[in-house]
């Protein structure tokens, strides 16, 4: 459920600052002109500002060396050298 925030007696200078700011979350901001001349703002918060969204959780793929083959094995079709067929 969104949050909601209300302040009240916001002087004129310092109003532009303020909207910005909940911009930068992603509220939708609600002022109204108090008799004093200064504000009151009401801003609406999403439950996940875009600010505070994550990246998805994923994991990066493997990475193989390059150029290395596994030790152990030996490549196909190849004999092992030094040894010759008797017969």
């Amino acid at each position: 459920m969104p949050r909601v925030e209300k302040i009240a007696n916001v002087p004129e200078d310092e109003l532009a600052e303020l909207l910005k700011d909940y911009a930068l979350v992603g509220a939708t901001v609600d002022t109204t002109k108090q008799a004093d001349g200064n504000y009151t703002v009401t801003a609406t918060i999403p439950d996940e500002a875009p600010a505070e969204k994550k990246p998805p959780d994923k994991k990066p793929p493997d990475k193989k060396p390059i150029g290395k083959k596994p030790a152990g094995k030996k490549p196909a079709g190849k004999k092992p050298a030094g040894k010759k067929p008797t017969g």
